[in-house]
């Protein structure tokens, strides 16, 4: 079954924090996260998933960790039940120069 509710949660991020919020619809929820850094920087990156009833108290659904990134791209994926109203991403460490962080979620209805 095909994604049928895709959007960002992390494009190009570069510094510790969450991204923006998300109001996905639908349970089946898959998470895509990827990191590259420059030839040579040696990055590392953690950053959590996150759900929310009310979009200010956020509970840890899973984290993401990447180290020894140079300039080919790493990736993770994951699948979850949960159907929690609101979503983001949230970088909570990154280091390594020209080190980058995309995510992405999808819905399947």
């Amino acid at each position: 079954m095909a994604a049928t509710n895709v959007g960002p949660l992390l494009v190009n991020a570069t510094t510790t924090g969450p991204g923006e919020s998300k109001v996905p619809t639908g349970p089946n929820r898959t998470y895509f996260v990827s990191a590259i850094a420059d030839s040579g920087a040696n990055g590392s990156a953690s950053i959590d998933i996150e759900i929310s009833l009310d979009n200010t108290d956020y509970l840890k659904i899973a984290t993401v960790s990447f180290s020894n990134i140079g300039d080919t791209k790493e990736s993770n994926s994951f699948s979850s039940l949960s159907a929690y109203k609101y979503l983001r991403a949230n970088i909570q460490a990154i280091s390594g120069a020209g080190m980058t962080i995309n995510a992405t979620y999808g819905v399947n209805q």
